[in-house]
């Protein structure tokens, strides 16, 4: 049970793109990055499961914060089982895990129970949905199931973040508004013009990755996360998708 509020944790989404394109020069990148500005919870899609990416992620940002992270990860399914899954990686303490089969394109979420200092239970929902441009149907039924495995926590503040592989003005998206607040819209009045691919030239790309935050999750501000940088001669882009990184006041 909540015992007091209102408390502010930051909420960070990342589409890693497993250990594709030169991870060692993208993990330096967004290492150097979450030094920066540390999330609470970053919830990532991709992650690779042959090799242990998120633990090594948490190993190297506790050491290099002085902040301990842990990393809890869960598969897709079927034969992806053994390529890629979901992962979230948080410093607060965790009460409690789950995974959803969303039925569909060997499709899961992740939702984390994750406890504030101060004692405010949140839950932190991740999730990657169908990817094929002709899967909305398919992607909405997803979306259904999610949100009826959030009614089952009535009370409990939510974040639900992750690549929708959906645009701001789809089905998909809409069905989420109906219950949820988009954090960027909030915040900046809008959708940012594209997350991915991350290389887009100005007018091109698609916004496909949200942070939705439901009652009790107030939306104190979010910006677009992971953005490329200049390292030796070259752009270095952290992935093939821009992320983003939220501020929620928690109502206790």
């Amino acid at each position: 049970m909540n015992r007091r509020g209102p408390e502010t944790v930051t909420i960070a989404t990342l589409n890693i793109h497993s250990l594709r394109q030169e991870w060692p020069r993208r993990a330096a990148v967004i290492l150097d990055q979450l030094r920066a500005e540390p999330p609470d919870v970053l919830l990532l899609q991709e992650a690779a499961r042959w090799a242990p990416q998120p633990a090594w992620l948490a190993w190297r940002l506790s050491r290099a914060i002085g902040r301990r992270y842990r990393a809890f990860t869960v598969p897709k399914r079927g034969w992806w089982w053994f390529v890629e899954g979901l992962a979230v990686l948080t410093s607060l303490p965790v009460t409690g895990h789950a995974r959803l089969n969303l039925r569909g394109n060997e499709r899961v979420a992740q939702r984390l129970t994750v406890q504030t200092p101060g004692g405010v239970l949140f839950d932190a929902y991740n999730l990657h949905l169908a990817h094929r441009g002709n899967d909305e149907r398919l992607r909405n039924a997803q979306v259904g199931r999610l949100l009826a495995w959030m009614d089952t926590r009535p009370g409990v503040p939510a974040v639900v973040g992750g690549d929708f592989n959906a645009g701001p003005e789809s089905e998909t998206v809409r069905l989420m508004l109906e219950r949820t607040r988009s954090a960027h819209t909030v915040a900046h009045g809008g959708e940012p013009p594209f997350t991915a691919p991350s290389h887009s030239a100005p007018g091109m790309g698609r916004t496909i990755d949200y942070l939705f935050a439901t009652e009790g999750a107030r939306v104190a501000g979010c910006d677009v996360a992971f953005g490329p940088v200049e390292r030796g001669g070259r752009r270095v882009f952290p992935s093939d998708h821009l992320g983003l990184m939220g501020r929620f006041v928690l109502e206790g």
